[in-house]
């Protein structure tokens, strides 16, 4: 899970960037007056965190950003001030919270919003180009077969296939898919990303997972020839 954090102060993003990293969901922190709501920067997070610790932050222009992010974006504010302007222009993806909530409390809650969500939205599977993941019988499909995936194998690949055509880290993928505890000195992606291609990228001519050397792994979702491995 990959999460924007926008506050005042690099100070507070940072903050709370790291408190939420022990509960699995990475973050990047930025500040209301860095360039964070055009459209390519939004589209690499799943959800977006915005903590105002007083009423002389809110300006016209924070409330029109948030309210246009929020029409695409699960929105989660923190505060304990009144956005009056804000309520207007709120959509269904937008959630309260006062400053007193914890760190475990909030990424249950984020957690949580985006499982409803999904199953609001009745998904069934996710489709990249001819790899489906089927979240009912927890298979994959490709090559006209079906493949049993262990819990981890499962949550790696709805990962990869959920940020298609992006650079993922290994950091970034053992934060996201394994728990706070994951050591990046392991090997642990790198296994599991090769259990992962024996079974649906396993013909030279299809592969979609490519290996991006000393960084991590993309996920094409445009088929090409003899990705590295």
């Amino acid at each position: 899970m990959y999460t924007l954090v926008i506050t005042a102060r690099n100070s507070s993003s940072i903050f709370i960037s790291k408190g939420l990293k022990y509960e699995n969901i990475q973050c990047d922190p930025k500040t209301f007056r860095d360039d964070w709501d055009n459209t390519y920067t939004l589209h690499q997070y799943d959800c977006i965190i915005c903590k105002i610790d007083n009423k002389d932050e809110i300006d016209e222009n924070l409330v029109d950003k948030l309210s246009v992010i929020s029409k695409g974006k699960m929105l989660f504010i923190i505060t304990d001030n009144i956005l009056d302007n804000f309520y207007e222009k709120s959509q269904d993806n937008v959630f309260l919270y006062n400053k007193g909530i914890h760190f475990r409390q909030l990424a249950m809650e984020i957690k949580k919003q985006l499982n409803n969500k999904r199953t609001n939205n009745d998904q069934a599977q996710l489709e990249i180009a001819d790899l489906k993941l089927d979240f009912h019988t927890r298979t994959a499909r490709r090559f006209d077969k079906n493949y049993y995936l262990r819990n981890k194998e499962f949550q790696l690949l709805e990962f990869l296939m959920r940020h298609p055509n992006q650079v993922l880290t290994r950091q970034q993928i053992l934060e996201s898919v394994w728990d706070r505890n994951a050591s990046i000195f392991t090997n642990t992606v790198d296994v599991h990303i090769n259990t992962l291609r024996k079974k649906i990228d396993n013909k030279s001519d299809k592969r979609m997972i490519e290996t991006v050397h000393s960084i991590g792994y993309i996920l094409h979702s445009n088929k090409k020839e003899n990705y590295p491995e």
